[in-house]
């Protein structure tokens, strides 16, 4: 049974998936910016916070915005979610991350965040490479190192982008 972690300033809230209390723990070091929920996978237990790695994926957005095209419609990025889970698990929850290199270790831990923001995935990273730029996204971020694994941008939830105008 997976796990959910809501953050809410500097105190973790454990839940179990149906919901009752299990148990609340003060954050330790830097407190988590804002309040995000985090799931955590059946059997997983994170090296990683979840306010690191939301820091972590705050920050390979906010590198970006020099390279914006329009830098004055620039929108500051916001993590929607974070899942922590194996890297085959993972493949379930973005279509872009590529199944070969999840199945290279598919028991490593990686978080999985959803943000909206500028994604111009602007470096080739090793679960992904330089793609169209896009207002939402996942960032896959290795739990053992902080490093971030690939970005796969995508519009929205509910938008067709052969739709948009070019």
């Amino acid at each position: 049974m997976g796990r959910v972690l809501v953050v809410v300033g500097s105190v973790i809230i454990l839940a179990v998936a149906g919901g009752s209390l299990v148990e609340e723990v003060t954050a330790q070091g830097n407190p988590p910016l804002g309040s995000t929920v985090v799931s955590v996978g059946p059997g997983i237990s994170p090296g990683l916070d979840g306010g690191r790695v939301k820091a972590i994926a705050l920050a390979y957005l906010d590198a970006q915005t020099p390279e914006l095209a329009a830098p004055a419609l620039h929108q500051p990025p916001v993590v929607l979610s974070e899942s922590v889970t194996t890297a085959i698990a993972a493949t379930g929850l973005d279509p872009g991350i590529p199944k070969a290199d999840a199945a290279a270790d598919p028991g490593q831990i990686v978080w999985v965040v959803r943000v909206s923001g500028d994604l111009l995935n602007l470096g080739d990273l090793p679960w992904s490479s330089s793609g169209a730029p896009d207002p939402s996204g996942t960032i896959v971020i290795d739990d053992a190192s902080g490093t971030i694994l690939g970005v796969f941008p995508h519009d929205p939830p509910g938008i067709d982008a052969s739709l948009a105008p070019s």
